[in-house]
């Protein structure tokens, strides 16, 4: 890695460091953040010293936590927790070490970057609070630039994104819908990620979902409205007797936003065809996560996605893997475009536009 003091200095304002995606044939490999996970951080503030964070909690239902410590001379050491739902809003990125404990409030975050902070990238402008001072951070791709972080036994390879006119540097690590902080400079203050150690972490997996009397059953369209959807839609209409398992020879690779749900029996949309459509605007809401496949300006109406928007999250299903997707059932309807030919696949996009149109994106 260059030199931080010449190289950003006189090159960036913003860096943005993104995992490459694995071949989904090989899911274990797939770099991941659970329980246990530990980042390691050089920080330089007057003095050098390791700042090493430990996942203890990461809870899409509940909480992000993690214990902390320091390797400086009188070490330090604390907790810090927020809520899950942060990672959606948070408009304030804490930064410098705490005294010791800490809750953070709905607005703050630390260590993770919230999707409010990092949906204008493809616009190449972000805008949000560092330590309680408002920063403007400027993303434009630089190619050429590389940084190895390790994980576990293999480095992993980073790109860098780069851009000019500014004094504060920001980098984050992409790992599947989790942005993590990768590199801060800010007046001296400097935060570095030197690894990611995954030797005790714990990845998502499936649980047994206990059916019951009304709990736990998926939420299916009535016989009536089934027929009619088939007449209308019939390629649409696919996915509610669609086995994404393949009668259990396909392991679901993690536990869906859906799964969660139908445990506690909390809201869901009123069928699989609803839970579908609705996955696609989510999908294109955070198209800053895409910016490949979901390019333009278009903005999503109350009733209205046109076709040629679909097909572009469409190829998202096709080329991102499922951990990097968002949605109530991102793997399911990941399997269901991929079990499509083209040809059907644009059908498909047909008929999600016309269903919009009558019924819009129902999530209950």
């Amino acid at each position: 890695m260059k030199n931080h003091s010449s190289f950003f200095f006189s090159q960036i304002a913003a860096l943005i460091i993104t995992v490459p995606a694995l071949a989904q044939s090989a899911p274990d490999a797939t770099p991941f953040i659970g329980k246990n996970s530990v980042l390691t951080y050089k920080v330089k503030d007057g003095v050098s010293y390791n700042y090493i964070v430990t996942i203890t909690s990461l809870d899409e239902k509940g909480d992000i936590a993690f214990d902390w410590k320091t390797n400086e001379t009188s070490p330090r050491r604390g907790h810090s927790s927020m809520s899950y739902s942060n990672l959606d809003d948070a408009t304030s990125f804490l930064i410098k070490i705490p005294g010791g404990n800490e809750t953070l409030g709905k607005d703050d975050s630390r260590i993770f970057l919230s999707d409010a902070m990092t949906k204008h990238i493809t616009d190449h402008l972000c805008e949000f609070k560092v330590d309680g001072k408002d920063q403007s951070f400027i993303f434009v791709k630089k190619s050429g630039e590389s940084k190895k972080i390790n994980y576990g036994n293999d480095p992993v390879e980073m790109d860098y994104h780069s851009g000019e006119g500014n004094s504060a540097y920001i980098g984050i690590v992409d790992i599947g819908k989790l942005s993590l902080l990768g590199y801060f400079y800010y007046k001296g203050l400097e935060f570095d990620l030197l690894s990611i150690n995954n030797s005790d972490a714990t990845r998502e997996i499936p649980v047994q979902v206990e059916k019951s009397e009304g709990k736990g059953e998926p939420r299916k369209m009535g016989s009536i409205d089934l027929i009619f959807a088939k007449i209308m839609w019939p390629t649409l209409a696919k996915i509610e007797d669609y086995d994404p398992t393949n009668g259990g020879r396909v392991t679901q690779p993690f536990t869906q936003t859906y799964d969660y749900r139908l445990q506690s029996n909390a809201e869901l949309p009123p069928s699989y065809v609803d839970a579908f459509v609705v996955d696609l605007k989510y999908i294109y809401e955070h198209r800053s996560k895409y910016p490949t496949y979901i390019t333009g300006n278009y903005t999503i109406q109350e009733k209205y996605m046109s076709e040629d928007e679909i097909l572009k999250v469409f190829n998202v299903y096709l080329n991102v893997n499922a951990t990097e997707l968002y949605g109530y059932r991102p793997w399911s309807n990941q399997q269901f475009v991929k079990s499509l030919s083209e040809a059907d696949r644009k059908k498909l996009a047909n008929e999600s536009s016309s269903y919009i149109m009558m019924y819009g994106f129902k999530e209950k």
